[in-house]
């Protein structure tokens, strides 16, 4: 039998020197920030949006961190501005997993978005949550997907029927309702026209708003077919005069007008 007084008294100091030499790689570790990677439309269509969720993003990690993180390790974002076009997604998601090597995933923002990016996704088999998503993940069924927005079994129609039935229960009875969409960022000020798809409007409307004096800051339109109903969302310095607006109303295309300020 071993005699070593000195070494016996010793012995509890040496094992606790040696757990700590285990566990120094996993304290640096545990030091180490956990990474958050996603996309957000910063320039176009989805900007004023996409601005307003980065800094409620950044609210929370600043909250996160003050109380000491996650599982003890302060949390960091690494962001791409997909520029609201969903053919920018796959190069983003590659990137931020195989490049910037990212612990979580977030995004994309917006349906068009995330069913870009999602492929990439499914292919390093990693867990995304969908922001306002609508449907993304109808066709592909991939279970490490979650949507911000649950939206029950029929995803593809939640958002419409509870419109469409009260159109229903309206009296007198609709007999056509007319579904116009556009692409187009929302301003303070803003004049929203629907008109007949046909030739000389933009000019008469523009060449209006020119005469009165009134700076046009973003112009968008759409229409449901050539010849057909049309749209126009037009964003302007400053409110809209009201006899600049009764003006716009009596163009011969123009089948109603109005001001919105948001």
């Amino acid at each position: 039998m071993l005699n070593c007084p000195n070494l016996w008294r010793r012995a509890p100091r040496v094992a606790l020197a040696l757990v700590a030499l285990a566990f120094l790689p996993l304290a640096a570790q545990a030091a180490d920030p956990i990474r958050i990677g996603f996309s957000m439309g910063l320039t176009g269509a989805n900007a004023p949006n996409g601005k307003q969720l980065l800094e409620a993003l950044e609210i929370w990690r600043s909250d996160v961190n003050a109380k000491g993180g996650l599982l003890g390790r302060p949390v960091e974002f690494v962001y791409y501005d997909d520029q609201t076009l969903p053919p920018n997604e796959p190069a983003i998601y590659t990137k931020l997993i195989e490049v910037d090597k990212v612990d979580l995933l977030l995004g994309p923002y917006g349906t068009n978005q995330i069913a870009a990016g999602l492929p990439v996704i499914m292919q390093h088999k990693m867990t995304t949550i969908g922001i306002l998503g609508t449907a993304a993940n109808h066709a592909l069924h991939y279970p490490n997907y979650f949507a911000m927005v649950p939206l029950g079994e029929d995803p593809l129609h939640a958002f419409s029927s509870g419109f469409f039935e009260i159109a229903k229960a309206t009296k007198p009875k609709l007999k056509t309702i007319a579904l116009v969409g556009v692409d187009a960022e929302f301003g303070k000020s803003m004049i929203y026209v629907t008109n007949e798809d046909k030739p000389g409007f933009i000019g008469a409307f523009a060449s209006l708003l020119g005469d009165a004096k009134i700076n046009i800051a973003t112009f968008h339109l759409g229409r449901n077919k050539q010849g057909g109903d049309a749209i126009a969302l037009v964003e302007i310095d400053g409110a809209v005069p009201s006899d600049v607006l009764a003006k716009v109303q009596t163009l011969p295309q123009v089948r109603q007008a109005k001001a919105l300020r948001f």
